[in-house]
Order: structure tokens, then C-alpha cells, then sequence
């Protein structure tokens, strides 16, 4: 059996506490635990089907073994709340819900604090065939990703673990389980093939007579949304830096600059769709952004809808209350400096980009709010508001909204106008930060002569998602071919020459931006109003030599779009068997799906401008910068920077 483990013999033997992820060709350290993980992440609500695992997972006994843990108190903790007081194995698990978090939070500490690979894994057994499904998967994945016994490690898309949540009910349901039906039947190590066609949903049609102008296609994107449940792994709100080092220092930052790239993204595609900026929610008014998902968590448990027209249900008037209040509290912070720290005195927030960190952190809630029990979280909180799902009952039984899941709630169309209700708070923040001076801009010594590019194209093209987990496998071997056949944007290749002359040699950052020229009643928009707009496209550093420089970059460079966690695991298991070099999958320098980097155009064209910006590489900078602020100065008065003008058609 191809999944079954060939790996304690080899972490009790040779793993060490670290490896070297930078290296290109995986070791074969790296190879065994990348195989581990993904097995461990594969189909945990089918443990039969890896017996060798299971059996590690049912002999192992946590409090045996207190002794291989760094923190035993930590561990004790989880077990005593595993003991008396746990969600049940088959309830819905959703990280917006206080006593799923601190549930979350004890079961990857005890990840956390295995003393090696060996004490991770075996830890990992057991919670998979002891512990709810979801909390399971999310507690490892954000693991996997900080722990530095397993950091560099590749884990499984969203989608690839859970299909249904990104396809219609209508579309999926009839023909996979008629699939199910045969392929039960039969019995058969290869089944065949099922392609099952689907579009988008009709949730974006409403606001626009103009099919054309329907945005489901960017707000529903597979790859787009990936990309979002991936960020909040890698940033999870419910880690502090305090007790994790791991965890990012500029979060706040981060939080915020997130939220301006999704918004430009989704400004650009709403202008190439003829379409004008989406303005934020007055929660106390009538919903004018309703959501249908015909998505649910298993029959009859269906996601919670929300009607146009729909006002705040009566359970939540409390948390109406809490949000008004807490955003009227965080307006005034902005206004006056001050914040209210947890033991009631004030701190500064100083307008900096260091106070831009300590507000972002603020208003998500994270494990660095200075004052979460008064603050709480804004973000978190105006999405349950706006998501309209029913009472909790009881305990645990939950019925999250799909804006209560990270991965998918940009789905939602009221998503993104809340995400406006966010960027005002950050707007009107950095609206008080100095603007950045001539000196803080410039790069003494190199000019940027010529920026040369063509006009791109893009393209709606059909493509197969490979989603096997749609179906329930007899065992193993059995490799059912089940496809979603869906149209998704796509752009033809393009690239672009930057030519640079520098007086000395100098490592230097390039970064390059997107934004749009006109806004949606055909205005040229001024360049120093327009910072808000601008979506960074990829970043790379380049050795400058003295002298003429050319810079070539493509679409090509940024990672490959949609790798799947099946396609790696088969590869290192390949490389494992025959020492076939195994390269670890690079890190994008883009910062979205290469395939969707380039907005849709249009055709007659849609002007765009791209902005190619350097700096010195050891420079210390916000992130976003440096269009993360209102401007003062036009780039043309800038050497190291330069805007080119093009074009992107639609065919």
C-alpha cells in the first residue's frame, strides 16, 4: 500500500530538530516527514484506510509520555480539557467561536512542544483518530507551518480536503453520489472517470442587469481562495509572539496590508467589469447584499443564508452593541493617540509604522491586541454580525456562515464591503503617519531608464479540478478520478524589461505594482490620491552591478498556480523508493496565483499602470511600502522608480 508508514525506524534514528529548507533538492530527512505530514492530513475522517498509521495513533498514550514534551504543563492542560469537557467528534468547528479556539490553541501547543519529529508525529496519530475532524486539521496545519521541526513543509489546499465547500449543492450532489452508488458497487481498484461540470453562483447576478458584469468568477476563484486560508494559517489571530517566537512580528501590519491588496484586487476587477467601488455596510440599515450559499456541512445542515432587505436577527443585539462600540472606541484612539491598555492605563499610539502594527492588531483580535477583553475583535465580531447564523444551542452545536470560515468567506459579496468598514479604520490611521520624504524614497545612485512591456491578454479557459475527496475510497489503492470541470480566468504569458543604471555596486529590493488609471466614470485618477489602488504583483532581489543593468522578469517566475497536496506526496514518495532528486516546490515571490496576477481586461482594453519600484534590499521598510500611505511626491521625480502605462485586453 503506497500510503502505509516506512518512518518511525527513521525518526527514532536520524531526524534532527531542524533541517535546511532553503536548499532546492530535498534531503532525504526532508522527504520522509513531508510524506508523514501529508499522510497524516490525508482523509482523517477515513483513519481505516491508513492501518499502519491508525496504529500508531492507538498505541500511543499521550500522558505516558509527558516526559517528551517541553512544556508537560501545557500538555496537561489539554488533556484535562480533553477529559471533561471537548467538542464532539462529529459537531461543526469553527475558529469564531471562543471555546473552539481555546481548544485549538491547547491541541497545537501540544504539537508545539514535542521535543522532535518523532514525539510530533506520534502526537499527531493520536489526535486524528481522537479529536473533532476540523479542530484536528486546523490545529495541525498551523503546526506544520511554525513549528521548526516541520516549517518549509507543503500541506494540502482547502479545497483539496474539503471540495464541497467550494461547488453549488445543485452542481455536485446528484452525480457524486450517483458516482458513490457505482463506484460502491463495483468495487473496483481504478473506477473510471467522473467530470462534473460547474459554473459560478448566481449570488454576484443580482446587483447587475449586465451578465457581463457578474464578479462571481473572481470572488469564487478555487485558487484565490486557497490563497486566503493559506494566509491565515501562516498568520493564525489566535497566536501571540510572546509565548510563539514563530509567529510574525509585524501582524498588525500585515493584517491590514492584506486587506488593501484583496480590495485593490477587487477594485481593478470591478472596474474591468464596468463596474464602480463597493462602499462599506451600515449594519444598522436594511442588508443590501444578500448571500444564498446552497452549500452545506452535510445534510440537512445547511450554510446559514442572509436576505436583502434582512435586519440584525435579535440574538445578536448584544453583539450590534459590541461592534458600534468598539469601533467608535477605535475612531477615537485614532483621533487622540491613546489606547486603553488591559490593566486600564493608556498607551501611545504613536503614528508610526509601528502604531499602524499595534492598531492592526488591535482590531483583529490577535494574540499582540494590547487589550482584547475591552477591544475584543472587530473583525472577527462584524463577521458573525453579518453573517446571520442562528443562535449558538447549547455548547457546541454551532451553524457557522460561510464569512465564519477563513478559506471561503470571501465568497460572500458582503465580504468585501465589510472589508471597507476595516480600511477606513486603516485610512484614517496612516491619513495622520508624515508622508514619506524625498530621502526616504530615493536611491542615491540608480536610475531606472526604460520599463518596456506589451499589452497583455486574458482568457476564460476551461480546467479540471481533481477532487477525489468528493468521494468516499473503499481502500487505499483506489484512485476514483473525480473532476469539477469549471471556466476560470487565466492571462497569456507576458513579461517585461527594466533597465537600470547604478553608480555602484548595490543589492537591491524591486517591487512592482498594479493600479488602475481611471476610475469608474472614466476620471484619471491622481497618482498621490491613488495609494489605496495600487496591488503589489511580485517582489525579488537583484545584484546591480556599476554600469547598465537589465532586469528581465515573466509570469513565469512566480510559482506554478494549483499544486496539488496529492501530486506532491506522490512525488516524494518516487523519490523515496528510486533517489530521484525530489525539488522542494518554491516560494512564490508574487502575491497572488500567478494566474490570477493580471485583472481581467477588456476589449477594447483596460488601462492599467504598472509601477516598478526599487530600494536599497537592507533597507528596513512597512510592509506595502511604499504605496501603504498617502503620497506626496510623483514618481517621476523619483530616479529608482517608474510607471509604465498598458493595456490588458479580454478575448
Amino acid at each position: 500500500m503506497e500510503r502505509n508508514l516506512a518512518i518511525l525506524c527513521l525518526v527514532a534514528s536520524c531526524l534532527t530538530a531542524s533541517f535546511l529548507v532553503e536548499a532546492k533538492v530535498a534531503s532525504e530527512e526532508f522527504l520522509y516527514k513531508q510524506k508523514a505530514v501529508l499522510q497524516l492530513l490525508w482523509r482523517p475522517g477515513q483513519p481505516d484506510l491508513l492501518p499502519e498509521l491508525t496504529n500508531v495513533g492507538q498505541s500511543y498514550n499521550i500522558r505516558d509520555n509527558l516526559n517528551s514534551y517541553k512544556n508537560q504543563e501545557a500538555v496537561e492542560e489539554f488533556l484535562t480539557r480533553f477529559e471533561t469537557d471537548f467538542i464532539p467528534p462529529s459537531d461543526i468547528y469553527s475558529v469564531f467561536y471562543d471555546n473552539h479556539v481555546e481548544l485549538a490553541k491547547a491541541l497545537f501547543k501540544v504539537f508545539y512542544y514535542a521535543n522532535d519529529f518523532e514525539t510530533f508525529y506520534k502526537t499527531a496519530a493520536w489526535a486524528r483518530l481522537n479529536v473533532n475532524e476540523g479542530l484536528y486539521a486546523h490545529a495541525l496545519n498551523v503546526a506544520i507551518l511554525h513549528i521548526p521541526v516541520t516549517r518549509g513543509l507543503s500541506i494540502y489546499s482547502l479545497h483539496d480536503r474539503y471540495p464541497s465547500l467550494f461547488w453549488d449543492d445543485q452542481v455536485i450532489t446528484d452525480p457524486v453520489a450517483e458516482w458513490s452508488r457505482i463506484y460502491a458497487a463495483t468495487n473496483l481498484t481504478v473506477a473510471g472517470e467522473l467530470i462534473v461540470p460547474a459554473g459560478y453562483s448566481d449570488e454576484y447576478k443580482q446587483y447587475s442587469a449586465n451578465p457581463k458584469q457578474d464578479l462571481a468568477y473572481l470572488a469564487e476563484d478555487v485558487s484565490m481562495n486557497d490563497a486566503g486560508y493559506l494566509a491565515h494559517l501562516s498568520n493564525v489571530f489566535w497566536l501571540s509572539t510572546e509565548e510563539f517566537p514563530d509567529v510574525q512580528e509585524v501582524r498588525g501590519d500585515r493584517y491590514f496590508i492584506n486587506y488593501k491588496t484583496e480590495s485593490a484586487r477587487n477594485y481593478l476587477g470591478r472596474l474591468s467589469n464596468g463596474l464602480g467601488p463597493v462602499g462599506p455596510v451600515d449594519w444598522n440599515a436594511p442588508m443590501t447584499l444578500g448571500y444564498h450559499p446552497h452549500i452545506n456541512y452535510g445534510p440537512p445542515k445547511e450554510f446559514p443564508p442572509r436576505d436583502v432587505g434582512a435586519t440584525i436577527p435579535s440574538h445578536n443585539a448584544d453583539l450590534l452593541k459590541k461592534v458600534e462600540e468598539t469601533f467608535t472606541a477605535i475612531l477615537t484612539a485614532i483621533e487622540t493617540g491613546y489606547l486603553v491598555a488591559a490593566d486600564g492605563t493608556s498607551v501611545r499610539l504613536s503614528y508610526t509604522a509601528e502604531g499602524v502594527n499595534i492598531l492592526g492588531n488591535l482590531v483583529e483580535g490577535n494574540g499582540n491586541s494590547v487589550n482584547i477583553k475591552s477591544y475584543s475583535s472587530f473583525d472577527r465580531n462584524l463577521k458573525i454580525l453579518l453573517g446571520f447564523a442562528p443562535a449558538v444551542v447549547g455548547e457546541w452545536e454551532v451553524l457557522p456562515s460561510m464569512l465564519q470560515h477563513f478559506g471561503i468567506n470571501q465568497k460572500d459579496p458582503i465580504y468585501w464591503a465589510l472589508s471597507k468598514n476595516i480600511l477606513e479604520i486603516y485610512e484614517r490611521f496612516v491619513s495622520k503617519l508624515p508622508k514619506y520624504t524625498h530621502q526616504q524614497l530615493a536611491v542615491s545612485g540608480v536610475k531606472i531608464n526604460d520599463v518596456s512591456i506589451d499589452d497583455i491578454t486574458t482568457f476564460f479557459a476551461e480546467y479540471d479540478w481533481e477532487v477525489p475527496n468528493l468521494v468516499n475510497l473503499n481502500n487505499v489503492d483506489d484512485k476514483p478520478v473525480v473532476k469539477v470541470r469549471q471556466s476560470r480566468l487565466d492571462h497569456q504569458p507576458y513579461s517585461y524589461i527594466v533597465s537600470v543604471t547604478s553608480e555602484e555596486e548595490l543589492k537591491v529590493t524591486v517591487s512592482t505594482f498594479l493600479a488602475p488609471v481611471y476610475d469608474s466614470n472614466g476620471v484619471e485618477i491622481p497618482l498621490t490620491e491613488n495609494y489605496m489602488n495600487f496591488v503589489p504583483l511580485e517582489e525579488f532581489n537583484v545584484d546591480l552591478k556599476i554600469g547598465s543593468n537589465t532586469i528581465e522578469r515573466s509570469s513565469a517566475d512566480l510559482a506554478a498556480d494549483d499544486v496539488r497536496g496529492d501530486d506532491i506526496y506522490f512525488k516524494v514518495v518516487k523519490a523515496l523508493e528510486t533517489g530521484e532528486a525530489y525539488e522542494i516546490p518554491e516560494k512564490s515571490n508574487g502575491f497572488h496565483p500567478q494566474r490570477m496576477s493580471i485583472p481581467k481586461g477588456t476589449e477594447e482594453g483596460f488601462p492599467v499602470q504598472l509601477l516598478v519600484f526599487i530600494r536599497s534590499a537592507d533597507s528596513d521598510v512597512p510592509l506595502g511600502f511604499p504605496v501603504d500611505r498617502p503620497l506626496s511626491h510623483r514618481f517621476a521625480n523619483l530616479s529608482n522608480a517608474y510607471i509604465k502605462k498598458l493595456n490588458i485586453y479580454h478575448v
